[in-house]
């Protein structure tokens, strides 16, 4: 499937679409650019939610069988397939 880079104005409705669509099924966190080890990268794990923040400006994910959010501030793109 292409992925194609979205525009910021359309992140929280494109987010919203993609929690509502894969919530509590597989998906692969591919985190690029944080600093994680090998292990770390690309694993599969329940999606919870995801959300974008327009005010704040912080992508939220919420993995199954985590107690915290993952929060990224200030992402510079986000590349997206059609949901």
């Amino acid at each position: 499937m292409p992925l194609t880079q979205l525009s910021r104005r359309s992140w929280h409705a494109y987010f919203d679409r993609v929690s509502a669509a894969l919530a509590g099924r597989g998906a692969q966190v591919e985190p690029a650019g944080l600093g994680l080890d090998a292990d770390a990268r690309g694993q599969w794990t329940g999606l919870a939610s995801l959300s974008y923040d327009d005010e704040r400006d912080e992508l939220a994910l919420g993995l199954r069988g985590e107690r915290h959010f993952l929060v990224l501030r200030s992402p510079l793109q986000v590349l997206g397939a059609r949901v």
